[in-house]
């Protein structure tokens, strides 16, 4: 399948979702409060958000490069949290 037809799938999908999320949100016809209301919006938006995601991704990827980069930013953050958690536990210790 080209990558562009699957991004304008993509793209549509996401607007479609969002438009019926939007909908019921804005019917006026939910027992909860705005707040709430937002918050649900913003939850059932969220699979269609991913999914744009995954599919804008796959239409950039363009081999191994693009693999790399990722393998490095996840290594980076991995060890980013490694530390943050090792330096909170020391600092427990500490005291």
């Amino acid at each position: 399948m080209n990558r562009s037809i699957l991004l304008v799938l993509g793209v549509v999908l996401l607007a479609v979702g969002l438009g019926v999320s939007y909908g019921e949100w804005a019917s006026g016809s939910q027992p909860w409060g705005q707040l709430l209301g937002d918050n649900f919006l913003f939850a059932r938006s969220l699979p269609f958000t991913i999914g744009l995601g995954i599919v804008f991704g796959f239409w950039r990827a363009s081999g191994a490069g693009v693999v790399w980069r990722s393998a490095l930013a996840q290594f980076a953050a991995l060890h980013r949290a490694r530390w943050c958690c090792t330096r909170s536990r020391v600092s427990r210790w500490s005291r």
